[in-house]
């Protein structure tokens, strides 16, 4: 499962903490646990790339499928 056209085309993230929250509409939205610090959250297309306080990248390309850069 990717993310979705809602969640995209709304694209809105924040970050809470150790989670990322990913919108679909002002008051709907889930969550990614990252379990590690954030310093960065951006869409990368239909991706999100997570910065970690490590400085490490995540990729993800859907809530629980992520590349490491």
């Amino acid at each position: 499962m990717g993310f979705g056209t809602k969640e995209i085309e709304f694209g809105v993230l924040k970050i809470d903490g150790k989670r990322v929250l990913i919108y679909r509409s002002p008051n709907d939205y889930f969550t990614i646990d990252v379990g590690e610090g954030i310093k960065n959250v951006n869409w990368s297309g239909s991706e999100i790339n997570v910065t970690l306080d490590s400085g490490k990248v995540r990729k993800y390309k859907s809530p629980n499928n992520y590349t490491t850069i």
